[in-house]
This record gives C-alpha cells, sequence and structure tokens, in this order.
C-alpha cells in the first residue's frame, strides 16, 4: 500500500525548543531544527518533555527519538525504548576519527572496506542508534560493542559488552542518497516503513528545509 503522508500541523515549540533555536548562528541550521521538532510535536502532541540524565528527551507513555543532518530529519516513533540516527556522507578526516569511534574489531573492517566513508558512516550511525536507545552517554560507549559495516544486514549488531544492555536489533535504514541512516530497537519482529512528512510555509517560504521522514513500525 502507499505510504501515507503527514502535515506538520500549526504547533508551537515548548519555550526551552524556542531557546535552543535562538542560539543556532546560521539561519539554515535554526531553521532545520525548528521544521524538525514541529515535525515531531506534529506526531507527539503537545506535551512536556523531560530530559535524561545523558540529554536524551522523553515523555510518559511514548518513546520517540529525532536525528537530523544535512537536509535531512529523521524521527522515530515505537510503544518502547527506540533510537535512530542519520549522518550525511561527507569526505573528513576519517582515518583519524575512526580510531576515537570504533572498536579494534571495526577498526580492522574498516581498514578493509572498499569505500571507507560510506563505510565509516554506516557503522557510526549504528552505533549512534544503539547508544541513543540505550540513553547511554556516547563517549564511554562506542567501544564496548561491535556493529557491521556490511550495506545489506538485517541485524548490525554483533556483539555488546556493555553490561546490563537488553537485547537489542539495530536495523539498517535505507534514506536518501549521500545518508545513512539506523534504527535500534529491543522489538525483534518489528518491520520498519520510512514515511515522508510534509512541511508546510510556516517553517519558513522559500527556504532551505529539511525533508522530514518518520520511521515507523507496521503491525499486520
Amino acid at each position: 500500500t502507499a505510504n501515507p503522508h503527514w502535515q506538520v500541523a500549526r504547533i508551537e515549540l515548548s519555550f526551552e525548543e524556542r531557546a535552543r533555536s535562538k542560539r543556532f548562528v546560521h539561519d539554515r541550521d535554526r531553521e532545520r531544527f525548528i521544521a524538525a521538532h514541529k515535525a515531531l510535536r506534529t506526531l507527539i502532541g503537545d506535551v512536556d518533555l523531560a530530559t535524561g540524565p545523558n540529554g536524551k528527551p522523553s515523555c510518559r507513555g511514548i518513546c520517540f527519538n529525532l536525528s537530523h543532518s544535512g537536509d535531512l530529519a529523521l524521527i522515530a516513533i515505537a510503544d518502547s525504548d527506540v533510537g535512530v540516527d542519520v549522518e550525511q556522507i561527507t569526505e573528513r578526516d576519517l582515518e583519524l576519527l575512526a580510531p576515537t569511534v570504533f572498536s579494534a574489531a571495526e577498526l580492522i573492517a574498516f581498514a578493509h572496506a572498499p569505500h571507507r566513508p560510506a563505510a565509516f558512516f554506516r557503522a557510526w550511525v549504528r552505533k549512534e542508534a544503539y547508544v541513543k536507545m540505550l540513553g547511554i552517554g556516547v563517549s564511554s560507549a562506542l567501544s564496548s560493542f561491535d556493529v557491521s559495516m556490511d550495506a545489506d544486514v538485517r541485524d548490525a549488531l554483533l556483539e555488546s559488552r556493555i553490561a546490563g544492555a537488553p537485547r537489542t536489533r539495530v536495523v539498517p535504514l535505507a534514506i536518501d542518497d549521500g545518508y545513512e541512516a539506523a534504527l535500534a530497537t529491543t522489538d525483534f519482529d518489528a518491520k520498519i516503513e520510512l514515511v515522508a512528512i510534509e512541511l508546510d510555509d510556516r517553517v519558513g517560504p522559500g527556504r532551505r528545509v529539511p525533508r522530514v521522514v518518520l520511521a515507523r513500525r507496521t503491525r499486520p
């Protein structure tokens, strides 16, 4: 069946979200933030958000996560803990960054990857999605688990050495060209579909705002 589309409703950001939006130096970054968060508010409603010890937002009865990079924003809504990440593939100093984010096993895989930029960001979003689902600090955990850098895998989480972590599946998401994305969930039966969220001109007429995509669970 064809994917439905959501239209961003006329809903205002919270005081904290408005304050955060004003901290951006560049209009483009501010508009991206506003667009993504208004889309999130459309999905979860006008509710008060709490912030966990590592900055992960939450609200009672709803599990969600938000990520944005470049001109793309990704939102996940679920009935259990969820984490998502999206990154635009860029040609930066990946050889210097790799030892700071990859485990020993991942460094070996990265050294043999045929296309290193794609492999780097493919692994990076999978690791980010996992730690965001767990709600733990990124810097202390990235070398404590291994993910696959292969493009075509059903579950990218190879091994986790994080004490007490629940059994988790890390799902690669086929998203726009030039981007890598992943979703982490404890629901092993979940089938994930990506749905576009239409932005109206209140976000910024004629301005460059992100394409917003919802990752949602489909049920039979």
